[in-house]
């Protein structure tokens, strides 16, 4: 549904501009030392900058204590026609989800973080898709269905057992939340610019650093 990253996009340019040019560049800054800095030419680059547009303008609080999508859907001269797109993204969450199944128009997918089974409409379809690969997206809800936000990461096919062992490791601690999201996006990055560290390493980096620290 192209409404929906036209959306995005008009939220991030309104609050990029004066006077949120400020509060842009420190939510940047927060997003980078959650996920780890991205250069232009990482290949994440990309991807990186669509999650923080989506992160910032539909989950990071501003200064007034509201997401800048919360904001809009409470301003008089928002247009009628946008308030249904505002409340869906209003509505959205962001979490990591596995492919249980493919059919030709929806995937079929379990919320790893938050648990559940979501059918998600693939509009436009994703390329390559197979049961068992696991990516972070956000969905939102649209005229009684569910669809995909413009933003992905995902991770390597052959990070998928580790992925699941960092989770189940973290459930058992009490520590299975949404930002694991951001852990697991920092490891990503660096499986990418260390290609010649073992992935089971690189996906269990973090876990061995905290755990030592205890």
């Amino acid at each position: 549904m192209s409404e929906i990253p036209a959306m995005i996009d008009g939220l991030a340019s309104t609050y990029a501009s004066p006077p949120w040019v400020e509060e842009r560049e420190r939510a940047r800054s927060e997003f980078d030392a959650l996920r780890g800095r991205v250069y232009e030419d990482d290949a994440l680059f990309e991807s990186h900058l669509r999650m923080f547009l989506e992160w910032y303008v539909l989950e990071r609080p501003l200064a007034g204590g509201e997401p800048p999508v919360v904001r809009a859907l409470g301003e008089e001269r928002a247009p009628a026609g946008e308030r249904p797109l505002l409340r869906a993204l209003a509505l959205s969450h962001r979490s990591l989800f596995e492919v249980v199944d493919a059919f030709r128009t929806e995937l079929l997918i379990a919320d790893l973080i938050l648990g559940g089974l979501w059918r998600v409409d693939q509009d436009p379809p994703l390329d390559g898709i197979d049961p068992g690969d696991v990516f972070e997206a956000r969905l939102y809800p649209w005229q009684g269905r569910v669809g995909f936000g413009p933003a992905f990461c995902f991770h390597p096919r052959s990070a998928r057992e580790s992925i699941h062992e960092l989770l189940r490791r973290a459930e058992e601690a009490g520590r299975l939340g949404p930002e694991l999201v951001f852990q697991l996006a920092t490891m990503r990055l660096k499986h990418d610019r260390f290609r010649n560290i073992a992935i089971e390493h690189i996906y269990n980096e973090r876990w061995r650093h905290e755990e030592t620290e205890r």
